[in-house]
Order: structure tokens, then sequence, then C-alpha cells
């Protein structure tokens, strides 16, 4: 069983606030599964490289989106350090276009989805969260105003995920500690209700 650490927070004058469990440390890859001159470093230049060599912006986003599935501290590494560039590709002007295209260029879940179906029992949706123990911070849509787009339904998910994403990267907050949140009441886009291919459950709002 891992071992974790308590480590102790102090405020300016010395005093000390509160006890923070230390990360585990990244599990390192046996010999062998990895190339033999893969490093951190020339890993963070190789994904800088594959983001800037997408030509549009969308593209540029879903690549963002996949490296923080695959790889959450290069994710944050590369925004932090790189964020008059990145912050456009993770939310304005981009955000726009990924909900417009969210039911197309979905890979895998990031947040809650909660619909008209979970009435009377949205607490034991709440406790499905696997780091329900550390959210702090939550950012919720329905989807129904974004970017002055209209009402886009469940597509309007990115919109909390991106603030999210700008919240740990801005302000420090932990990864772990946020939770983005969709209610999906349905939509009165004529264009996503015909879609077979939208997520969202295809009703009038």
């Amino acid at each position: 069983m891992p071992v974790r650490t308590l480590t102790p927070r102090y405020d300016a004058s010395g005093k000390m606030v509160k006890l923070e469990v230390s990360p585990e440390p990244r599990p390192q890859l046996a010999r062998g599964l990895t190339p033999p001159r893969l490093s951190p470093n020339n890993h963070y230049e190789r994904a800088l490289a594959q983001l800037r060599s997408k030509d549009k912006p969308l593209e540029r986003y879903i690549f963002m989106q996949q490296l923080k599935d695959a790889d959450l501290d290069l994710f944050y590494r590369l925004t932090m350090d790189h964020m008059s560039e990145i912050v456009p590709v993770l939310y304005t002007p981009t955000v726009g276009d990924a909900c417009l295209n969210f039911s197309h260029i979905y890979r895998r879940p990031d947040g809650l989805f909660i619909s008209y179906e979970d009435k009377g029992r949205i607490g034991s949706i709440l406790r499905n969260w696997p780091r329900r123990d550390e959210a702090r911070m939550s950012v919720v849509t329905d989807g129904s105003r974004i970017l002055g787009l209209g009402d886009l339904g469940i597509n309007g998910m990115p919109i909390s995920i991106g603030k999210l994403n700008l919240y740990v990267a801005g302000a420090g907050i932990r990864p772990n500690s946020v939770l983005p949140i969709c209610l999906d009441l349905g939509t009165n886009n004529e264009k996503f209700l015909a879609d077979p291919l939208y997520l969202g459950n295809p009703q009038k709002r």
C-alpha cells in the first residue's frame, strides 16, 4: 500500500494552518516500456511542437484535452509556461467552436452530467465523482446561453471545463479539487435535436 505523507503548511507569521497530503510521486515505467532517450524535458518540447503543428484552433483544443487526459502534469506545465498562447485555445475564442462541436469531438468524460432523469437522485450522481472527497470548486452550466451562440444544451460542457482549467493554471487551485458539471435540461437548438451524434437528451428545453 502506498505511503502518504502529511506536510505542514504555514502562514506568513510562521503559524501552522493546516496539514496537506503530499502528492504521490508519478510512477515510473519499467525499463523497456519507454524509448531510451525519453525524458520530461524533451517530451515537453515534443508536446509543444505537436501543439504548434496543428493548423486549426479546434485541432489544438482537441490535442490539449487529450494531453490533459494522458499527462495532467504536462498539460498544466505547458499551459502555465505559455499562458498567452494556450489560454485562447482552452477558453475564448476557441471554446465556442469546441462547444458547437462537442458531441462530435467527444473522447472521454471530464466532469459530471446531470439530466432530467436524475431528478430525486442528484446526490447519488454527485457521489459518483471519483474525486468527490477532494472537490472544492465547481462550475455549472445548463448550456442555455453560451458566448452569444444560443442554446447549446449539453454541448455547453466545455465552458465548465475551460473555466476550471484556467482557475487551476492561473490561480494555483489543485486540479483534483475542481468539478465541471453540465445540467442536461434539453435544448431548443433544432440542429442539435436532429443530430444523431448529439450527446444530450433530444428534447425541447
